[in-house]
């Protein structure tokens, strides 16, 4: 597995809701340029931010996404584009170390 800057999620948006972890949180992802993505909250979250990421291909359709927001949280997360699953792990101070499961639908 290797950091890809040539990757196919370049151009395309995604929401994703958890199912664990923080049920019901739903955020709207467009990965705008190879190493840059814009992420939208929704529903009682209104959290809107642009983050560096780094991503790798994990296999066909699978991948992992890594970023820093700026408060210091660190976040990663595996989409499952054949399986439209979408699976967290973040790590803070507080609540700490939470893991997530959930949906994913490709937006227009």
């Amino acid at each position: 597995m290797m950091v890809n800057r040539d990757h196919p999620l370049v151009g395309r948006k995604f929401s994703w809701t958890w199912e664990t972890g923080f049920p019901g949180a739903t955020f709207e992802v467009d990965f705008f340029s190879s190493d840059m993505k814009r992420a939208c909250g929704k529903n009682e979250l209104c959290y809107s931010a642009t983050h560096q990421y780094d991503i790798a291909v994990v296999d066909a359709g699978i991948f992992m996404v890594s970023w820093m927001e700026s408060n210091g949280v660190t976040q990663s997360v595996v989409l499952n584009l054949n399986e439209m699953k979408v699976f967290g792990s973040f790590s803070s101070t507080s609540p700490g170390r939470v893991f997530m499961t959930g949906r994913l639908a490709e937006l227009a």
